[in-house]
């Protein structure tokens, strides 16, 4: 993740931390000065302010005498907080000292640690006590209402109220539920409840919220005093009246997709044309997708300003009635927050492009850019904790090879408040070496945006920002701190109620920032295992597409230990039986390496692909198949049944019996070969006419397996029309007061289709109106 100048607690400064109270916004000051001698035994701790259900760590620049094990506790009392905090401190690994609380700290509080530093390492008397300050985040949460849905298409009465609490800190799901109630009629609502990320989102739905005869109101109240903080508030949700099917709200998505949401009281009908029914006043072609009783409406290009949404009448709700009523709505597009976004998700980037790696952004001039190279002797280490893409304990396997702030190339764009496409050109800042995996980190700060920020004041936190140095000014020291197991941000400004707006410091830091990892290679690796053992290795070139020969695949279990290495054949093919399971293959091929996980986690899902095929059994394939698809009682049944037995484990006369039988599981038929045709086996046989209908059995058993397939016996009807509708024209227009056709209708085998229901339907749709003796108009 991206390090900022501004929120790296390093060890020799001097820590000033703004404690900012969310309730009433007071700011108080505590100073602790660090004397920097520290700096030579310790190389990181945590500090500044942080969640209440952190550990506190501090990492040591030398490893203790004698030195720790691992995982065990620390046998001294070497912590001491004020207020008091009960736990017990371990060690992480030979350097770093975690202490794990007991329970959860007190939020919005400042806490005073005490670190006898002096009782693990030798250090001069002034240094045996290392104190320092940290605080806890205060409590706050904010409530957004998503609004209605109905349960269900069919049931339009039936609504359910659905939203959001977001916390500034974990918070147990227990103390959410008392934060909010819904009452609707009277009555105090049961909510329904998810809680993601890290407990911090709390998703909430109400039920039995029934539309009536007239509008009624839902009442949604919350209150801080479970978190004892002073947060109180209510919203009124209008439920519309049953039948009332109308337009309700309209509004606008920037991100990742610009599009406005359109809520309306009903579900709509999935299949219905809206063009020119939901529109902008200035765009004619638009993107629409129904999600119950809402409607996502995408312009063909990026809108902004001013303008107009115009719903028509027409449009019709599941039921099929159409809306009697437009509606005219003004919607602001305003500018986009600064934001910028990877392209693409692959982590091989091949050489023929340049290394070139894409990416979007808006309203910014620059990044803050940070390559991590992992080394080819860890990337086997590497993968045993993350995906080729993934990111966790990188310091363990990698160290920083480049970090410096790129200015964005926006010569010749016009429009820097739109997304833009930029491309970085990671051939000219690294040297990218055979079989290394990199990382590249990329985030910006507030001194980076574009945003226009009117009526700008000291309140906005704009005159507050650190002064920061160049990234290139301070990259020895950042060196030194990367060997730390964590790292540990704080802003002393941070306001969270601040956090999504891009005129405060609070918008910026590290959770704006995103990674990519990239392997420089024109190698593709695709691997299946088999039930039998063999395990399928194809290597090509991205590039051509090609397969390629003479590639050294090797094959590495869990330990990293070789299980065997073959090349592959002029088809770009290895096929090897390997006694243990493989963990990781590995492919070089002149100066390039590739790499795939082969564990059970990371193979490809099959759930939304009909893949089941014939498994093979003892040893062999089979396969029975029929002429057709259904038989009626008394037709023959040419069925015909293929054996692949690639090992020869059957002796060729070996005898194949067939039966079939009855939904009543009946034998009806069998029958015996002991020879075949390069592996065809013909088994034709009949049904009675008095014969069950229903799903029957054939069966093969050979060798000691059994493969089957359902045969069906139907008596067969014909269900099927032909239709004729004739108005003796090619099109109707409204010129056309009175339509007369004529409606024919016969079953498929001639006869006459009579007492049957016809129903009709009937689309309009726009046109242009022009005129064949002038042109241009």
């Amino acid at each position: 993740m991206i390090v900022f100048r501004s929120y790296l607690i390093t060890i020799i400064s001097i820590v000033s931390v703004l404690l900012t109270s969310c309730g009433d916004h007071k700011v108080s000051s505590v100073t602790t000065q660090i004397n920097p001698a520290f700096s030579e035994f310790l190389s990181a701790y945590s500090g500044g302010i942080i969640s209440k259900v952190s550990n506190i760590q501090i990492k040591l620049t030398s490893v203790p005498d004698p030195a720790p094990i691992a995982g065990s506790e620390v046998n001294t009392n070497v912590f001491d907080f004020e207020p008091n905090i009960k736990g017990k401190a371990v060690w992480v690994d030979e350097k770093t000292i975690e202490f794990q609380p007991e329970e959860a700290l007190d939020s919005g509080t400042e806490y005073r640690v005490v670190f006898k530093l002096g009782q693990l390492i030798d250090v001069p008397a002034d240094l045996n006590l290392f104190e320092y300050i940290f605080k806890t985040i205060n409590p706050d949460f904010e409530v957004t209402i998503e609004g209605l849905e109905s349960v269900n298409d069919s049931e339009l009465e039936k609504q359910k109220l659905k939203g959001v609490i977001s916390t500034a800190d974990f918070t147990d799901s227990e103390t959410v539920k008392k934060l909010i109630s819904v009452d609707f009629s009277g009555n105090n609502l049961p909510l329904t409840w998810e809680h993601t990320n890290n407990n911090q989102k709390h998703f909430f739905t109400a039920e039995n919220i029934i539309r009536q005869e007239a509008v009624k109101i839902a009442t949604v109240r919350w209150t801080g005093g479970p978190l004892g903080i002073k947060n109180e508030g209510s919203q009124e949700i209008n439920v519309p009246a049953l039948g009332d099917f109308r337009f309700v709200t309209a509004r606008i998505i920037q991100f990742p997709d610009q599009y406005v949401l359109v809520t309306f009281t009903d579900p709509l009908q999935a299949n219905q044309n809206l063009n020119g029914l939901i529109r902008l006043n200035n765009s004619t072609s638009m993107k629409y997708i129904i999600e119950g009783n809402k409607v996502k409406v995408y312009p063909s290009v990026r809108q902004a300003g001013i303008q107009t949404l115009r719903v028509e009448q027409g449009i019709k709700n599941s039921l099929g009635y159409a809306m009697n009523q437009s509606q005219r709505v003004s919607l602001t597009f305003e500018q986009e927050k600064p934001a910028f976004r990877m392209v693409g998700s692959g982590t091989i980037l091949p050489f023929s492009d340049g290394l070139v790696m894409p990416f979007e952004a808006v309203n910014l001039n620059a990044v803050d850019v940070r390559v991590i190279r992992i080394y080819e002797n860890n990337i086997t280490q590497f993968l045993q904790v993350n995906d080729v893409n993934g990111e966790s304990e990188l310091k363990r396997v990698g160290n920083p090879v480049f970090q410096k702030t790129v200015k964005l190339n926006t010569s010749g764009i016009t429009n820097i408040d739109r997304w833009n496409r930029f491309t970085l050109d990671l051939s000219k800042i690294i040297n990218a070496q055979p079989g290394t995996l990199y990382q590249v980190q990329m985030g910006f700060r507030q001194q980076h945006s574009t945003y226009v920020c009117a009526n700008a004041t000291a309140d906005d936190g704009l005159d507050l920002i650190i002064e920061e140095e160049s990234w290139d000014s301070y990259q020895e020291e950042e060196q030194s701190y990367w060997d730390y197991s964590d790292q540990y941000y704080y802003d002393p400004y941070y306001d969270w109620q601040e956090r999504e707006n891009p005129c405060h410091s609070s918008y910026y830091g590290r959770r704006r920032s995103k990674t990519r990892n990239i392997l420089a290679s024109n190698l593709a690796l695709i691997a299946k295992l088999g039930n039998n053992g063999e395990m399928i290795v194809a290597v090509t070139d991205l590039i051509t597409t090609d397969p390629l020969a003479d590639v050294e695949v090797e094959f590495l279990n869990y330990q990293q230990q070789s299980l065997g290495m073959m090349t592959t054949d002029i088809d770009g093919i290895v096929k090897i039986n390997l006694e243990d399971k493989p963990f990781v293959a590995i492919a070089s091929y002149q100066n390039q390496k590739g790499y795939l996980k082969l564990d059970d986690g990371s193979s490809l899902s099959l759930s939304n692909f009909d893949v089941s095929g014939q498994k093979i059994s003892k040893g062999f394939k089979g396969f029975i198949y029929g002429e057709r698809g259904v038989w009626r009682p008394g037709d023959s049944l040419h069925l015909a049944f293929v054996l692949e037995d690639k090992t020869k484990i059957l002796p060729e006369t070996h005898p194949v019996i067939f039966e079939l039988k009855n939904p009543e599981g009946q034998v009806k038929r069998r029958i015996v070969r002991s020879s075949s045709v390069n592996g065809f086996y013909n088994f034709s046989t009949n049904t009675d006419p008095e014969d069950v209908t229903g799903n029957w059995l054939a069966s093969v058993k050979v060798g000691g397996a059994q493969f089957t397939k359902q045969v069906k016996i139907e008596t067969v009807k014909p269900n099927r029309l032909k239709i004729n509708l004739d108005f003796g024209k090619d099109k109707l227009t409204p010129k056309d007061n009175t339509v007369d056709g004529q409606l024919k209708v016969t079953w498929l085998h001639g006869a006459v289709a009579r007492n049957l229901k016809a129903e009709f339907e009937v689309y309009m749709n726009e046109a242009n109106t022009t005129f064949s003796k002038v042109s241009g108009l």
